[in-house]
């Protein structure tokens, strides 16, 4: 049950982090603020490898 209870807590954690705002502020514009000057960004396949962790997570609380 502990193991569910995780896997909740994490999604849930990223669905606020992405769609919540801090200070009327979305996560970009909190980027922008902190790091707007920065050249190097990650490019998006980068992101892509957060799927197999999700996946991972899931298929071991499966088990």
């Amino acid at each position: 049950m502990g193991c569910i209870t995780t896997v909740i807590a994490v999604f849930g954690t990223g669905f606020v982090a992405d769609f919540a705002s801090v200070n009327d502020m979305t996560m970009e514009e909190i980027y922008q603020t902190f790091f707007g000057e920065v050249l190097i960004a990650s490019t998006s396949y980068i992101f892509s490898m957060w799927r197999f962790i999700y996946l991972g997570l899931i298929g071991c609380t499966i088990y």
